[in-house]
């Protein structure tokens, strides 16, 4: 069951790039960085070890522009729920005793009121939002703050606007560049009152993670050649995506003075696939806080798959097998730590003072959580093509191959050598479609190699620890179980009393394993005899199982169920709910009544994921009325 640690897409050092043409014959596997050398850069001039790859344009399509700015309108932030820029609109003379936001922002063009604003990181300079304030009612205000000349504010309208209408990131009007930027600076984000969302990201260095976890990731990889997700990074939004699924409100953010939309509930292939654009996006707008990642995947990839070509197969990953593998990891609270944008590798976003619990950038943070340089994610720079057409659906992306996973590498289709004159200056600027391509690291010109490898383990969860599979032809002597004088047993119920027999010895199996009197290695081998590491063959006539019975396929069933099952403080919680809270003649609702007739306390088995289910059928009622209030408040 726990076997012994084998490496993951072990490739050795990344040593000296060669200066020779691209192949898939002679590259690396893609991720050959080893967590010994953190520090280690790849200098962007190597023009042989260059190609060309067409990626599909995911994140292109983001808010509607239907109208211009208004003459008052400075750009404050983006709006936590759709990703559009807000900026200030009918600021009133009442407003302007205080450094908030609130009742300032407006949503794009429109008069929307944003539940809750994200700001750049220049938005936390002190007085800024009161600058910005005064700024927009047109009217002076005195030597309080810097006099903005006609020519410089007429110039700052024209910038906004063409970056707005473009999907760039807005430009800011700084009130004072001399000032540092503060997290005390605005009440959304001081430390005892910050409203946002709160990432989470686990502690990657030395973490031992199943070998059957990384062959899933690996194969659902493998089903998007447009898409380009290094493991390592696929691994982490697993992990993350595990934890927003099972925290109280999807880890919905806290404190908003305006009601927010509940979080949407996204898949994982659906977060893997957005993961990298998410990070790269905030990087651009030089955010100082995240928007939740499940909102922001719900809203990118609603507005992509109108284009059949982004279209995502949920089924493609198997995410109760992800979740299985990621319980037996048994990741703890001091195996986390919450990051914000500017503490990436590579990131250019001055990380604010007063940060608080999250974590400033550093070397020791980059190993630790195994992050990878920020310039390498997505694509450089994002347009807006929300329009009818919806834009191109793929874009042609120069890439350096050490960052190209192989099932990319090896198929000559999905990529295009690259000429040393294809890499000028103008692929390192903003995009705009200036070219057929564009580095995909602009405008930095070298960034720090991927992280190559992960531990694995052979995990208990694993579909298949032997070498053979069991056969499913029943041989006519094990027809009969008992003497070979005993009365002929029908072959449905021989295999079926023999699982029941199985699955009760693989539970006083765990539990003597658990208790300490069996060493952990003893296991089951195919024909259900007791086996450990170094066991001979035992020469003597061994009787063979039905065929049809996977003992490996049992053991990971108990495991799974095991790793389900509730616990007894949360079983005296549901007790307590069932039987007081819910008791007949209290007054509650009728749905959640219906909880009592869903959940049997007194089952042994009972598991986390049947609780959950039956909460979610029960409640879902209530939720969708709940969504639909909200959308029509928001519509109003």
């Amino acid at each position: 069951m726990e076997g012994a640690v084998a490496r993951h897409r072990h490739n050795g050092e990344a040593d000296a790039l060669q200066d020779r043409q691209f192949s898939p014959d002679n590259s690396t596997d893609g991720y050959t960085s080893s967590q010994d050398d953190p520090e280690k850069v790849v200098f962007l001039n190597d023009p042989g070890n260059f190609i060309i790859v067409t990626l599909l344009k995911r994140c292109h399509r983001r808010y509607t522009i239907d109208k211009p700015l208004t003459a008052g309108s400075h750009y404050i932030g983006i709006n936590a729920t759709d990703f559009t820029p807000a900026f200030t609109r009918s600021v009133a003379a009442s407003s302007l005793k205080n450094n908030t936001y609130d009742y300032i922002a407006r949503t794009g063009s429109s008069m929307t009121l944003p539940c809750l604003v994200i700001p750049p990181v220049d938005m936390l300079r002190p007085n800024q939002v009161l600058f910005l304030k005064h700024l927009s009612r047109e009217q002076g205000y005195g030597s309080k703050f810097r006099a903005v000349p006609e020519n410089e504010l007429a110039e700052y309208k024209k910038q906004q606007q063409d970056a707005f209408t473009a999907g760039h990131t807005c430009p800011l009007l700084v009130a004072s560049a001399e000032t540092m930027p503060d997290y005390a600076a605005i009440s959304d984000t001081r430390e005892n009152k910050w409203r946002h969302f709160r990432l989470m990201m686990p502690k990657m260095q030395g973490m031992s993670i199943p070998k059957g976890l990384m062959s899933e990731i690996d194969a659902f990889l493998a089903k998007y050649e447009r898409d380009v997700v290094s493991p390592i990074l696929a691994l982490i939004l697993a992990i993350i995506y595990h934890d927003c699924y099972h925290a109280l409100d999807l880890g919905a953010e806290k404190g908003a003075k305006k009601p927010m939309k509940p979080v949407p509930l996204v898949s994982l292939a659906q977060l893997i696939l957005y993961g990298p654009h998410y990070f790269r996006i905030h990087e651009e707008l030089k955010l100082s806080a995240y928007v939740h990642i499940f909102r922001a995947v719900d809203y990118f990839y609603g507005n992509d798959k109108k284009l059949d070509a982004f279209v995502i197969n949920d089924e493609d990953i198997n995410t109760d097998v992800v979740f299985k593998y990621i319980d037996e990891m048994e990741l703890d609270e001091e195996d986390w730590l919450e990051i914000v944008p500017p503490s990436w590798e590579g990131s250019e976003i001055t990380m604010p003072l007063n940060h608080g619990t999250r974590a400033p950038p550093s070397p020791e943070l980059t190993a630790l959580l195994m992050m990878p340089d920020i310039y390498t994610l997505g694509f450089a720079g994002y347009t807006n093509e929300k329009w009818p057409n919806m834009g191109r659906g793929t874009r042609d992306t120069l890439m350096h191959g050490l960052f190209l996973p192989k099932h990319i590498q090896s198929n000559p289709n999905l990529w295009r050598p690259v000429a040393d004159e294809e890499i000028c200056l103008k692929a390192l600027e903003p995009y705009q479609d200036q070219l057929d391509h564009q580095i995909w690291s602009a405008p930095k010109m070298s960034v720090r190699s991927p992280w190559s490898e992960a531990v694995t383990f052979d995990s208990y969860s694993d579909p298949d620890n032997g070498d053979t599979q069991v056969p499913y032809e029943l041989e006519a002597e094990d027809r009969n179980v008992g003497s070979p004088s005993g009365p002929c047993i029908p072959l449905d119920k021989s295999i079926q009393d023999t699982k029941d027999y199985y699955k009760v010895f693989i539970k006083k199996i765990r539990q003597g394993q658990n208790a300490g009197l069996i060493d952990k290695s003893v296991t089951l081998d195919l024909d259900g005899h007791l086996t450990w590491p170094g066991l001979e063959n035992q020469p003597a006539a061994r009787r063979k199982l039905p065929g049809g019975i996977d003992l490996q396929k049992l053991i990971a069933e108990f495991d799974a169920a095991d790793a389900d099952r509730i616990s007894k403080i949360d079983r005296r919680t549901l007790h307590r709910l069932l039987h007081i809270d819910l008791a007949d003649g209290e007054h509650v609702a009728k749905c959640a009544r219906e909880l009592k007739t869903r959940i049997n306390i007194d089952d042994e088995d009972l598991g986390k994921a049947q609780v959950r289910k039956a909460f979610e059928d029960c409640l879902l009622p209530t939720r969708n009325e709940t969504m639909r209030i909200w959308n029509e408040a928001a519509s109003a």
